[in-house]
């Protein structure tokens, strides 16, 4: 590196450290390193890349029931976003907005929230749980993220997540109002209950019928996402069957 050049680096990065009010310590910074190393080391590349959306305070939206997916902490999930892709990512995914957030990476942020551009979300994964950016205009299915339970090129099979609140006996709760739909050769199905499965998979009726008795789910909203999964696989399943 040219010495001059990198008397002045190390004097605009020293009057740094004083404007920031010492945010970020320039304890082990290499004069041969570059700005961009240095930066990724002190903040970290996750938090680089996703500073670019809102502060969101989350402390006043926790409550006993929580507008979140799964739990009210962190998970360490993956996500593909701006075109890359992300691995053990400080996410929440919050149902009432619809919102997908991330934990700033930095000390004296370290609590707070950040919301992604929802545009630039082209998938994340919590846990088991996997959420895709849908939007399919053509068959009315609305833009948002959509957890998939079962897709293949017969069927696929999506909840849409969702909580809303309500006021139940002088209180405001948080509740799940969750939507389900299964797009089958061009056409779009929005399904409430197992029976509703019959006009999608006219086929297969009667032996879906004896299946769903024995699976013992009605309302879809009440059933868990493996077994959820499960009915879909058996569905695939009926239909392949000679």
């Amino acid at each position: 590196m040219n010495p001059n050049y990198s008397l002045f680096f190390f004097s605009i990065l020293y009057y740094f450290s004083f404007s920031v009010s010492g945010q970020y310590s320039l304890q082990g910074l290499d004069i041969s390193d570059s700005s961009r190393q240095w930066f990724d080391k002190q903040i970290g590349i996750q938090a680089q890349e996703f500073l670019t959306g809102a502060y969101e305070p989350l402390e006043g939206r926790i409550h006993r029931s929580h507008p979140f997916w799964s739990s009210r902490f962190w998970f360490k999930g993956d996500i593909h976003y701006r075109g890359e892709q992300y691995s053990n990512v400080y996410l929440v995914y919050d149902l009432e907005k619809d919102q997908l957030l991330t934990k700033k990476n930095v000390d004296f942020h370290v609590n707070e929230a950040i919301i992604l551009n929802s545009e630039q979300v082209l998938w994340f994964r919590l846990g088991e749980d996997y959420f895709e950016n849908k939007q399919n205009e053509a068959l009315g299915l609305q833009d948002g993220f959509y957890h998939v339970l079962f897709e293949n090129e017969v069927f696929s099979f999506y909840a849409k997540r969702r909580k809303e609140r309500r006021l139940d006996d002088r209180e405001v709760k948080i509740v799940s109002d969750d939507q389900f739909y299964i797009i089958r050769k061009d056409e779009l199905f929005k399904v409430r209950k197992t029976t509703n499965l019959y006009k999608v998979f006219p086929e297969i009726k009667d032996s879906l019928k004896a299946y769903c008795r024995t699976l013992g789910v009605k309302k879809l909203a009440d059933a868990s996402t493996n077994r959820l999964t499960e009915l879909a696989i058996q569905c695939d399943k009926l239909l392949k069957e000679p």
